[in-house]
């Protein structure tokens, strides 16, 4: 975009320097004449040469081929911007698609560590107390069998 809005002010810069400074070069050989109806020709209006005739032709043709050349040009850079978007759109799309699913697997494993921790079986709460006091039990005699063994 910065390249062609320079290209732009370079031609206009040429074509204005062009037409100041070379006018008397540039049109040299071309006459247009307004005729009147009676004088050499038998109708009013305005009589070119074959220079003049031929350069309003290349204008003409000249116009019609850059006006082309500029909806082309503009219709390509639009594409490309719409391109672009629509690039950009789809890989915003894959990342977030992305994301979504890591996170939804993240959540599932969570939730599945969670139930496998309150459904894993554990020891009924009478028989750890049972266990319990049988060890104290077993320890305390172990002790005393030991001190009256030392004893001895």
């Amino acid at each position: 975009m910065i390249i062609s809005k320079y290209m732009r002010l370079a031609t206009a810069f040429i074509f204005l320097t062009n037409i100041l400074f070379f006018p008397a070069i540039s049109r040299a050989d071309e006459k247009v004449t307004t005729l009147n109806e009676g004088e050499v020709a038998p109708f009013s209006g305005t009589l070119f040469n074959t220079e003049a005739a031929a350069r309003l032709i290349t204008e003409l043709s000249f116009t019609e081929e850059s006006c082309q050349i500029k909806i082309d040009e503009a219709l390509s850079y639009q594409a490309a911007q719409h391109q672009l978007e629509i690039s950009n759109l789809t890989i915003s799309l894959e990342t977030l698609e992305l994301r979504y699913d890591q996170t939804l697997a993240l959540r599932t494993d969570q939730i599945a560590f969670l139930d496998s921790q309150i459904t894993k079986k554990k020891f009924p709460h009478e028989l750890t107390f049972a266990l319990g006091v049988l060890a104290g039990i077993g320890l305390t005699l172990a002790s005393a069998y030991a001190i009256s063994e030392v004893a001895q």
